[in-house]
C-alpha cells in the first residue's frame, strides 16, 4: 500500500494541504462517497510520511468497510476506493492551481458569460486580467500567453458590442500579442535544443532558424528586455563566444527583477554550459564560473523550492576551491548541509564528499580520507569521485603500496561497470588511471619523460583532476 501512486502523491502534500484535501472529500459537491472520505481518514492517521505499518491494506479495509459484506478481498476492495480517491485528489490538484491563477481564473468567466450571451459582466472582468498580469512581477512564458488570450477575449468582446461601421477589434494589440509569445516560445525551444546539443547528439530541425531570426531581428521585439534575453541566450548557445557570453551576463542582470527564479537558473546554466567552450585558460574559466554561482546565491535563485541538487552542491564546491575560496566553501557547505533535496539517498555522502575536496585542497590530507572512509556511497558516480580523491591522498600520503592496488582495483571496476557508465565518463576515469599509473612508474627525473607527460596530459580537453596532475609532474 504504501507503494502506492496514491500514497507517493500524497507523501507530496504538506499537512496544510492535507486538511484542504479532507474539507474537499467531506464536500457533497466533490464527493458523494462515503467509501472514499473514509479512506481519506484512515491514510490521514499516518500523514505526512505514511511508513507506519499500520497503514496497510487489511487495517485500511476494516476501518472502511468495518463489519459490511464484501464481493471481494481486502486489497482488492481498498484498491478500488484508492483508484476513486486518486480522482479526488487529482481534481483538489486542478483546484489548488487554479487558486493561484488569478488571470486563468479571469479567463474561464469570461468564457461562461460569453456562452451565456452575459456581455455586461465581460469588461470588469478583462480589466481585472489585465491588471493581474501586469502584477506579476515576472515577464515570463505565462505573461505573454495570458497577454495573448486577454488580447483574443478583448477582440471576441468587442466583435460582439461594436458598432460594424467603425470597428475596433483590437486586432493590432492581438497581432503584438502573438508576435510576443510566438517569438519567445520559438527562441525557448532552441535555446533549450541548443544547450541539450551541448551535451548529447540531438536530432532537431534548424532548418527554419535562418528566417526566424531574421523576421525576429527586423521586428520591434527585441525592445522588450525579456525577449532580448533569450535572443541573447540563443546567440550565444548557437555560437559560444565571449562577444556574446558578456552581453548576455549583462542583461540577466538588468533584468533580474523580471525572471522567474525558474528562468534565472536556465539562463545561468546556458552561460555555465558555454563557459568551457568559451574560457580555454582554466584560471579565466573557474573565475567566472565562481562569479556565476555566487550571482544566482545573491539572486536566491540557486535552491529549487529550498533545496538544492546534490550536483549542484559538488560542482559549487569544486569550483569554489579552485579559486582558493576556502572559508566561502566552508560557509557555503555549512549553510546547505540541510538543503540537498529530501529524495536523494546519499544526502549525507554528497556533504561528506564535499568536505573531503576542501580538506585535501587545505593539504589536510588525513582528514580527507577520514571523510572518505565514512561514505556509504551506491551511486557510481560517488564511488568513482571516492576512488579519484582516494588516489590523490595515497600519492600525496607517499603510500605506494596501496596507491599501486587502488590503480588496479580502480581500473577492474570500471571494467565490471562499464555497462552502468556513460562512456565520456567511463573514458576520462580510463584516462585518469592512466596517468596515474605513469605519475607513479614513469621517472620524471628524466627531462624528457616530464616533458612527453605534461605534452600527453594537455593534450586531453575533459580530464579529473589535470591541474593537480599537472602540478605533480612538474614536482616529479
Amino acid at each position: 500500500m504504501r507503494d502506492s501512486k496514491l500514497i507517493t502523491l500524497l507523501s507530496c502534500f504538506t499537512l496544510k494541504e492535507l486538511k484542504q484535501l479532507k474539507v474537499m472529500a467531506d464536500s457533497p459537491y466533490f464527493n458523494n462517497q462515503e467509501s472514499v472520505r473514509a479512506l481519506l481518514e484512515f491514510l490521514l492517521l499516518y500523514a505526512p510520511t505514511f511508513e507506519h505499518p499500520k497503514c496497510n491494506y487489511s487495517n485500511a479495509f476494516k476501518f472502511v468497510f468495518g463489519s459490511r459484506a464484501v464481493q471481494s478481498d481486502p486489497q482488492t476492495a481498498v484498491a478500488k476506493v484508492m483508484t476513486k480517491l486518486m480522482a479526488l485528489v487529482k481534481e483538489f490538484i486542478v483546484q489548488e492551481e487554479l487558486s493561484r491563477q488569478s488571470v486563468q481564473r479571469s479567463l474561464y468567466q469570461i468564457q461562461f458569460f460569453r456562452r451565456k450571451a452575459l456581455v455586461d459582466f465581460i469588461p470588469k472582468l478583462l480589466e481585472d486580467g489585465d491588471q493581474a498580469i501586469e502584477e506579476n512581477p515576472y515577464r515570463n512564458e505565462y505573461y505573454f500567453r495570458h497577454k495573448l488570450l486577454l488580447e483574443s477575449e478583448w477582440a471576441r468582446f468587442l466583435n460582439m458590442m461594436q458598432d460594424k461601421s467603425r470597428p475596433d477589434y483590437n486586432l493590432g494589440k492581438q497581432d503584438r500579442a502573438l508576435d510576443a509569445y510566438y517569438a519567445l516560445s520559438k527562441l525557448q525551444m532552441y535555446c533549450f535544443a541548443k544547450n541539450e546539443e551541448i551535451r548529447i547528439n540531438l536530432d532537431f530541425d534548424y532548418s527554419q532558424l535562418p528566417q526566424f531570426l531574421s523576421w525576429l531581428q527586423s521586428s520591434a521585439l527585441l525592445d522588450d528586455i525579456t525577449i532580448r534575453l533569450w535572443y541573447q541566450a540563443l546567440l550565444l548557445l548557437n555560437n559560444p563566444d565571449p562577444v556574446h557570453f558578456h552581453p548576455l551576463k549583462e542583461t540577466i542582470g538588468l533584468a533580474k527583477e523580471q525572471l522567474s527564479p525558474t528562468n534565472s537558473r536556465m539562463l545561468y546554466s546556458y552561460l555555465a554550459n558555454t563557459a568551457r567552450l568559451i574560457f580555454k585558460e582554466r584560471e579565466t574559466y573557474f573565475r567566472e564560473l565562481f562569479e556565476l554561482y555566487k550571482a544566482q546565491i545573491e539572486l536566491g535563485v540557486l535552491h529549487v523550492n529550498g533545496y538544492l541538487s546534490p550536483v549542484m552542491m559538488r560542482n559549487i564546491t569544486i569550483v569554489g576551491l579552485k579559486r582558493r575560496e576556502f572559508d566561502w566553501v566552508q560557509m557555503f557547505l555549512d549553510e546547505n548541509t540541510d538543503r540537498i533535496v529530501p529524495t536523494y539517498m546519499e544526502r549525507e555522502d554528497i556533504i561528506t564528499l564535499c568536505k573531503a575536496y576542501l580538506y585535501f585542497e587545505k593539504k589536510e590530507f588525513n582528514r580527507a580520507l577520514e571523510m572518505i572512509n565514512s561514505l556509504r556511497y551506491e551511486s557510481l558516480f560517488t564511488k568513482m569521485d571516492e576512488r579519484r580523491m582516494r588516489l590523490l591522498c595515497y600519492y600525496e600520503l607517499r603510500m605506494s603500496g596501496p596507491l599501486d592496488d587502488l590503480i588496479n582495483s580502480f581500473r577492474k571496476f570500471l571494467t565490471d561497470h562499464k555497462k552502468k557508465i556513460p562512456p565520456a565518463y567511463l573514458e576520462e576515469n580510463r584516462l585518469f588511471i592512466h596517468f596515474m599509473h605513469k605519475l607513479v612508474s614513469v621517472n620524471l627525473k628524466i627531462r624528457e619523460n616530464k616533458q612527453a607527460l605534461e605534452d600527453e596530459i594537455r593534450q586531453v580537453a575533459i580530464l579529473p583532476e589535470k591541474e593537480w596532475l599537472l602540478t605533480k609532474v612538474n614536482e616529479g
